[in-house]
């Protein structure tokens, strides 16, 4: 059985991955991915006070600063929303879609263990009900689309069959 429990810290046969690492594996910029992964601190002019933005909510990481590393699943989180950025979608919209299917199905790392669709601008998951197929677009409190109509428009995002997690990259 997946413990997603477990992978909240390091541990052998899940991958370790500092960000140079994921940098070069990913093919991204380093102050990028440093960036995504650490936010940015910006200070209030006001008090003097510093604030922390972060980029991505709640990435599943351990370390400080330099020695921030991760996990496999964090790893293919990052390379889903690599590819989502590179389709044209907001961080905004990838957050709360990242939110909502953590919420949703329970998860730590959801961007790494659902079946995800995007058009470019919104980002939709596979639902089964019980009569049909039907996309849940994110963000949208609920809204769904008929996958039959919506999916020849979109570029899917593929995962395990017999798990629906990652398992190789």
């Amino acid at each position: 059985m997946f413990n997603e429990k477990l992978l909240l810290k390091p541990s052998l046969g899940h991958g370790i991955y500092t960000i140079p690492d994921a940098a070069h594996i990913l093919k991204m910029e380093l102050p990028t991915l440093r960036r995504w992964i650490n936010g940015y601190r910006k200070v209030n002019l006001v008090d003097n006070n510093v604030v922390h933005h972060p980029i991505i909510n709640n990435i599943n990481t351990w370390g400080e600063a330099y020695s921030r590393s991760f996990n496999f699943y964090t790893l293919i989180e990052l390379y889903t929303i690599m590819t989502l950025r590179e389709l044209g979608v907001s961080f905004k919209n990838i957050r709360q879609a990242r939110n909502e299917l953590s919420e949703r199905f329970k998860t730590q790392f959801p961007f790494a263990s659902n079946k995800l669709m995007c058009d470019g601008k919104r980002i939709l998951t596979e639902f089964k009900n019980k009569e049909d197929e039907i996309l849940l677009q994110l963000g949208t409190d609920g809204q769904t689309a008929f996958k039959k109509i919506i999916e020849p428009f979109c570029h899917k995002l593929e995962f395990s069959l017999s798990n629906e997690m990652v398992e190789r990259y």
